[in-house]
């Protein structure tokens, strides 16, 4: 028999070996092993247990079942680490034909995992920060806005997407906002509300390479002066990019516009008494345009 000295708290979950008969952790710190023949001189017994430390990114220890006589004794360690974590391990490493056969099949595809350590020592993780990719686009956006006298807005949107968009598209509305319709690819859906003006519009397919998402958003602004004044409208924004937008604006009757400014530029006249703005190449920003404005002359 033997009786090997293992950490408190440590959890033994299976151990095997050749001609073990049983095996016991009952006491305390103890793993009791009891062969069913004497006489060999060497022995393999296969630990398998567990740990609990609340912390991955925290110095991790080396922790094992070893016996009190070799504690002080260097063991060889072979760490398999999650992704997104990547350990300071020591330099020095064996030599791969020095391994034991079931060692060496673990280490097979990396033998610089391998390392001699002693038991107890601490092993430092870094997170390994990676940047997510994503080929989603918004190919081309169109918004139709009206407004009236008394400061109301009707916006309607569409969004033509292209690429890769199983996150779906993530939108910032202005506070003032409200969302009175939405439909993916011609089915109305209900977005996610991520809190703070921001919504989630989930794709009905992953496996589409393209779709459309329609809004309809309403919005109080403030009156227009009755003789002159400007008002200023900023669109939804996105982090995907944007590669061309159009938006047309359609301002009352009874106002003329004088002058803009904003991140717009202006585009191609419909002659429906609308004014027309373009943008091109943008993401997490928004198209924002001032209007400055008189009352019309009769």
């Amino acid at each position: 028999m033997a009786e090997l000295e293992i950490p408190i708290g440590l959890l033994i979950i299976e151990v095997a070996g050749d001609d073990l008969e049983k095996w016991s952790d009952n006491k305390p710190g103890r793993l009791e092993l009891i062969w069913k023949k004497s006489g060999l001189r060497q022995r393999v017994v296969n630990v398998l247990f567990a740990l609990e430390h609340p912390d991955i990114l925290a110095p991790w220890p080396l922790i094992g079942a070893v016996s009190a006589s070799s504690n002080s004794l260097p063991g060889l360690w072979h760490l398999q680490i999650p992704a997104g974590i990547e350990p300071r391990l020591p330099q020095e490493r064996p030599l791969a034909a020095s391994l034991s056969d079931w060692m060496r099949e673990l280490a097979a595809r990396d033998v610089g995992a391998v390392f001699p350590a002693k038991p107890g020592s601490a092993i430092t993780m870094d997170e390994v920060r990676t940047v997510v990719l994503s080929d989603a686009q918004v190919a081309a956006a169109d918004f139709r806005t009206e407004l009236a006298l008394g400061g109301g807005m009707l916006t309607e949107a569409r969004f033509e997407l292209a690429g890769n968009n199983q996150a779906g598209m993530i939108l910032q509305l202005e506070p003032e906002a409200r969302l009175l319709a939405c439909r993916v690819d011609g089915v109305v859906v209900s977005p996610i509300d991520l809190g703070k003006g921001r919504i989630r519009i989930v794709p009905l397919s992953t496996d589409k390479t393209s779709s459309v998402v329609e809004l309809t958003l309403s919005q109080q602004m403030a009156p227009f002066n009755p003789a002159s004044g400007q008002i200023r409208i900023e669109l939804p924004s996105t982090p995907l990019l944007t590669k061309s937008t159009t938006w047309s604006i359609r301002l009352p009757q009874e106002i003329a516009l004088s002058a803009f400014d904003g991140s717009v530029s202006a585009g191609a006249s419909t002659g429906k008494g609308e004014i027309r703005f373009q943008q091109q190449l943008y993401r997490d920003t928004s198209p924002v345009v001032t209007l400055f404005y008189q009352k019309k002359m009769k």
